[in-house]
């Protein structure tokens, strides 16, 4: 159903309706997104980089392959594993501990001498 409601909308488009119930522009989804995180003091990132991050933890929290397949509207479960298996759980682990330690841990100020 969703692939047939891609399938009719122009390029550059979202299948789900604004307020006017037209169509949604996906530069403005990003527009918007861009100038909220501006507003929060958060880097820059974009839309799809939480898809990304939110897929990546789903897969590695154990979730079943073809229901994130297909909540990601991927064609086929082998195509979310030649994306989404680039990480191994290991060095993911690795990753959100230094994290945690640079957010959790305040930085040493150097002494005068």
């Amino acid at each position: 159903m969703l692939t047939s409601a891609r399938n009719e909308q122009p390029s550059g488009t979202s299948a789900r309706p604004n307020g006017t119930g037209t169509p949604i522009n996906h530069r403005n989804t990003q527009w918007r997104f861009r100038r909220l995180c501006q507003e929060a003091g958060l880097p820059r990132i974009r839309v799809y980089d939480l898809r990304h991050t939110a897929t990546s933890l789903m897969i590695d929290a154990g979730a079943d392959i073809k229901a994130a397949s297909e909540a990601l509207g991927h064609s086929d479960p082998s195509i979310t594993m030649k994306v989404y298996r680039h990480v191994q759980s290991g060095q993911r682990v690795q990753a959100l501990n230094l994290l945690s330690n640079m957010i959790t841990q305040p930085k040493e100020e150097p002494q005068p001498d």
